[in-house]
């Protein structure tokens, strides 16, 4: 519906620009009112003539403009990237989605639509039901082409009630009800060959999502078999426990293991595959050396920075242990002062009383030789 409105809001533009540079290459020119309405009723004729130019040309590639619509719809997901159909892709629900799109587009290529146009018109409502089956049951194209001698058994009937004079059967009508001839771009045969033809190039699309959807499938299951797993089991088991039992050999494993997962995240194996066998390794080849140069170089600055990270490690370690010797040396200091004061207190008092016992030897005999002197004396 907002085909009909940009188309007729670009005419009214282009009509304004040209009559403003007419009204100023003719500003010198005295015309009458009637040859400057001569002169806009030709720019209005021109203008519509283009249009027509162009409406008919889209009419006459109508169903490459429906396969275009299919194909962004269908074919191409949200961001615009090609779908690589997995198994959570409905491809049955992306097809009807598509094919009403496209069905639109032919709707609104049918016939000349004015400026205000909103949809919903009796021209599309048949067209809409004509086209409602193959949408809903995913008709192949086969079963269609068929039957191509009859329209009416190869399709279903479209009928709109909105058409004066009664229902509107699409499938056996020859114009359009209601609708002028000048205003009419494709004929109701002419739709219902446009969409014949589209619905065979959109079922072989929509198969070849299928046949790729399923390989994909198939990839994913396929395993090896058993007795090739128990062989491989049996022969290296002694690789195994060689490898399991030896710390160089189980680092070596362990990184490469994790480089080939690097590798193989970077060159995008899974989706290079499904271009095909041809393609993908030729594409994955093409950059095997950028890929190869860019794992290498993040490789080695993962390294260096582990490497940095287990030196600062080890140098805080050395300083805490540093710092731990200084504090027990300091303690050991601390401890041994204290021997020498208790020792210097032990001596002092040693001191003091080897000094105290003389004088009260001495005293004692000053006392003992008074008392021999008193006993002279009696």
């Amino acid at each position: 519906a907002n085909l009909w409105q940009q188309l007729h809001a670009v005419r009214a533009q282009a009509v304004s620009t040209a009559s403003a540079d007419l009204s100023s290459a003719l500003a010198g020119v005295s015309l009458s009112a009637e040859e400057q309405a001569a002169l806009l009723a030709k720019l209005h004729a021109a203008a519509d003539k283009k249009l027509n130019d162009l409406l008919q040309e889209a009419a006459l590639t109508r169903v490459i403009k429906m396969r275009d619509v299919f194909n962004s719809s269908f074919a191409l997901d949200e961001h615009s990237t090609p779908r690589t159909w997995r198994a959570r892709d409905n491809i049955a629900q992306l097809a009807r989605q598509a094919r009403r799109r496209a069905a639109r587009v032919l709707a609104l290529l049918a016939v000349k639509r004015s400026g205000d146009y909103a949809g919903g018109d009796a021209v599309e409502a048949a067209i809409m039901a004509m086209v409602k089956k193959d949408i809903d049951d995913g008709s192949s194209a086969a079963s269609i082409s068929n039957s191509s001698s009859s329209d009416a058994a190869s399709l279903p009937s479209g009928r709109s009630s909105d058409a004066p004079g009664g229902e509107f059967d699409l499938a056996t009508a020859t114009h359009w009800p209601g609708v002028p001839k000048q205003d009419v771009l494709l004929a109701p045969h002419e739709a219902r060959v446009a969409w014949r033809e589209f619905m065979s190039a959109s079922a072989l699309a929509v198969q070849q999502a299928q046949v790729t959807q399923q390989a994909n499938l198939m990839a994913g299951k396929r395993s090896a078999p058993v007795w090739a797993l128990a062989a491989i089991l049996f022969l290296g088991w002694n690789e195994f426990m060689a490898v399991l039992f030896n710390p160089v050999y189980l680092i070596f494993g362990a990184l490469m293991f994790l480089f080939s997962w690097q590798m193989y995240g970077e060159l995008d194996v899974d989706a290079e595959m499904q271009r095909g066998p041809l393609v993908g390794l030729f594409n994955m080849w093409n950059k095997l050396g950028d890929v190869l140069r860019n794992v290498l170089a993040r490789n080695v600055e993962m390294v260096q920075n582990l490497g940095g990270t287990v030196s600062d490690m080890v140098q805080h370690q050395d300083a805490a242990g540093q710092e731990q010797g200084h504090r027990a040396a300091r303690e050991a200091e601390v401890v041994q002062h204290k021997q020498q004061l208790q020792q210097h207190q032990s001596a002092n008092g040693l001191k003091q009383r080897g000094v105290g016992q003389p004088a009260q030897q001495q005293q004692g005999l000053q006392m003992a030789q008074l008392g021999r002197e008193e006993g002279k004396d009696e």
